[in-house]
């Protein structure tokens, strides 16, 4: 992974989710699932979903990306680390 890329997400103001059924890599960063965004406050799950209340950072850990994310969001569930 690059330098920059890590420095962005060690370094971003807010909470950073993740959304796949399991990644080391983002454990080791510190990125939260995102089926932990409720318990943050910051969104609402209804079923398979979650509504957040506020923007949501979700981190795409292959495309080194970090996406805003406002509008609903299907929840791939949690199976390992």
């Amino acid at each position: 992974m690059k330098n920059n890329f890590l420095k962005e997400v060690k370094n971003f103001p807010k909470p950073l989710f993740y959304n796949t059924s399991g990644s080391k890599e983002a454990y080791k960063l510190n990125i939260k699932h995102l089926s932990f965004a409720p318990m943050l406050g910051l969104a609402l799950k209804v079923g398979d979903y979650i509504y957040p209340k506020e923007a949501i950072f979700l981190v795409d850990l292959e495309k080194k990306e970090i996406k805003k994310v406002e509008n609903k969001i299907r929840v791939i569930p949690l199976k390992s680390l």
